[in-house]
């Protein structure tokens, strides 16, 4: 059994018989470090391999093909990746691997710039490397080869639903989370090393408003970069002029530390944080957040069940919400037909749940689940006194017939929409800092246009609305309950996103 690079093509061959796997993603992904013959040492342990053997390898391989092929449905994919990933690392062990490639002579690392051992008084020795750390993980990326195939087409199909920065991220859980890789110490190693130099830049990983992370999940995601980016595909022997792999991996954290921001599609930006109290102890965000090693079920089951139990998540946010107002809310839930959760239902949901689920996992969870969030978010909407909004939050995406001078009308008029009152605009500049200390218009600051894309996405239109059971309703709702969308939609938003960012403040200062 053979694995070769052909174009953007990985051919895996057996006794006359191929399976192709597109390497497209692979090779136009930025920053993508790809060796260029990555298959040679784990193809010759592949042959060396009885036949039986590699049969059964090679099986496991059309059977991954037939998944990316004929899986439509992202989840049920994700877990036939788990459950395959599993079935091929029972062969592929990190042992045989390692003495065959030390029996065949087939890496040295010699002469690269590791010294033998760490020396003694080193403040940081999470951040040195050692030679034999480094061969180490030099025969774990040689044990990743065989998933890069897998990694790269399964990346392209998971980023149509959590997006290209965290295609990497759901591809780990999915290939790495049931094998041995996840509690390898090469990777354990990693990881430390990892943290130590996202330590001294973590202040740099702000919260940004939408589509984006939260600094505590930074490790996770980062981690999942190195792993798809760096060692499944990544030059294992030493080339004159080109950085070893650690540095190469340093370089890499250290510009998506840089990056961070953009990815969040909010532009270079990053949210003033108030400075520790003095001579308390701060745990790096690395060590309160190692790399999960949740499998993908797991981690969607234990979503599912925290959503489900609504009042809780709702208190959990803000104990000041009344039970009566949840009891109300569940009397009179939101209902939302095949497909009618719209991108706007997701992103403010997304955005008010975000210290508490996962930001990206949202829209992958069962659709009880996803509509519990959104259920969360009318809730708090209403508390906070944005009740158009939290109405808005109840109403399914769909014309509604209205009359007008006796005509049948589809749809609600278009409006014009007033923008944020300019002192909202002026906050949200002294709230998210520019990277570096640049500086641009109140009104061109990534954060506000952000803001301003997310209310695009509200049509213009009249809503069936389903209000709480016993609320009084605002003055836009008629008597058939049915509102506009609000001429100063973008003002309540703005207004909103500077609310939750100066409790966030707020709370990190009680802290």
């Amino acid at each position: 059994m053979q694995i070769n690079l052909k174009d953007t093509q990985a051919i895996v061959e057996h006794d006359g018989l191929r399976v192709l796997f597109d390497l497209k993603d692979a090779f136009q992904s930025p920053q993508k470090a790809i060796s260029r013959e990555p298959f040679i040492e784990i193809n010759k342990w592949f042959a060396s391999l009885a036949k039986p053997r590699q049969k059964a390898i090679f099986d496991i391989y059309v059977e991954f093909r037939k998944e990316l092929t004929g899986n439509m449905n992202v989840e049920f994919l994700e877990e036939r990746m788990t459950a395959l990933s599993e079935a091929l690392y029972q062969y592929v062990t990190f042992e045989p691997i390692k003495a065959f490639v030390e029996r065949e002579q087939l890496l040295k690392i010699d002469n690269v710039g590791f010294i033998a051992r760490h020396q003694e008084g080193d403040p940081n020795p999470e951040k040195t490397y050692i030679a034999s750390e480094y061969y180490d993980l030099t025969m774990y990326m040689l044990c990743l080869r065989p998933l890069f195939p897998i990694s790269s087409e399964l990346g392209e199909r998971l980023s149509k639903v959590y997006g290209k920065d965290y295609k990497e991220h759901f591809s780990r859980i999915a290939l790495l989370s049931n094998t041995w890789l996840m509690d390898a110490e090469p990777l354990k190693r990693l990881s430390d090393y990892v943290e130590a130099t996202v330590e001294k830049r973590k202040d740099e990983i702000g919260n940004v408003v939408f589509n984006a992370m939260s600094r505590e999940e930074f490790s996770s995601w980062a981690m999942s970069k190195v792993i798809c980016r760096r060692l499944m595909s990544g030059e294992i022997h030493p080339v004159p002029g080109v950085p070893s792999q650690v540095s190469s991996i340093w370089g890499f954290i250290k510009n998506s530390v840089r990056q961070t921001p953009k990815i969040a599609s909010v532009g270079d930006v990053a949210i003033k944080t108030p400075p520790s109290e003095g001579g308390e102890e701060v745990k790096s965000i690395m060590e309160e957040n190692r790399v999960r090693h949740n499998t993908t079920i797991g981690f969607m089951v234990q979503n599912e069940h925290y959503l489900s139990d609504i009042g809780n998540v709702v208190r959990q946010i803000d104990p000041t919400v009344p039970r009566e107002l949840i009891t109300a809310a569940e009397e009179s839930p939101v209902v939302f037909g095949v497909g009618s959760i719209s991108r706007w239902h997701t992103v403010i949901t997304q955005y008010l749940i975000a210290d508490k689920v996962s930001l990206r996992i949202l829209e992958s969870l069962p659709k009880p689940s996803h509509v519990a969030g959104v259920e969360i978010s009318r809730i708090l909407l209403w508390h906070w006194g944005y009740h158009e909004l939290a109405l808005l939050m109840s109403s399914e995406e769909h014309p509604v017939e209205y009359e007008e001078d006796d005509t049948v009308v589809i749809g609600a008029p278009i409006n014009h929409r007033t923008d944020a009152d300019p002192a909202l605009i002026t906050r949200i500049n002294e709230i998210y800092i520019l990277e570096n200390g640049k500086k641009t218009r109140p009104d061109r600051h990534p954060v506000y246009l952000t803001l301003r894309e997310l209310c695009s996405l509200i049509p213009n239109r009249l809503w069936e609305v389903r209000p709480i059971k016993g609320e009084v309703l605002p003055e836009s709702v008629d008597s058939l309950m049915r509102m506009k969308t609000p001429n100063d939609i973008i003002h309540q938003v703005v207004k909103l996103a500077v609310d939750l960012a100066e409790k966030r403040l707020t709370s990190g200062d009680e802290k």
